[in-house]
């Protein structure tokens, strides 16, 4: 609760001062990496909400390491990994699949 009450607080603070800044281009860049740094952490924002071509890039990048696995070529189902963690993607394998967020 105390987190989330931090949280809040700071999403207040930075409308509050996007406010008084207008559109500023400066102020919403700091106040976008500053949510991103939040986000990182307390994973607020679903994948669902990324940018579609992110999503398309890596859906069809999981495609492949699912293919590669199921024909046993580990080698390449490692280097689409790298190739994911590279571009800021994180990916987790679990009993219902593979799930990924985006790290930076």
């Amino acid at each position: 609760p105390e987190a989330l009450g931090a949280l809040f607080r700071f999403i207040r603070a930075a409308n509050a001062e996007l406010d008084k800044r207008g559109t500023d281009k400066g102020a919403l860049d700091r106040a976008r990496k500053a949510f991103a740094a939040i986000n990182g952490v307390l994973d607020i924002v679903p994948d669902s909400a990324e940018d579609p071509e992110l999503v398309k890039f890596v859906e069809g990048k999981l495609a492949e390491r699912k293919k590669a696995r199921s024909e046993r070529d580990f080698a390449r189902a490692d280097v689409i990994r790298d190739e994911l963690v590279a571009a800021g993607i994180e990916i987790k394998d679990g009993p219902g699949g593979t799930s990924w967020k985006k790290i930076r």
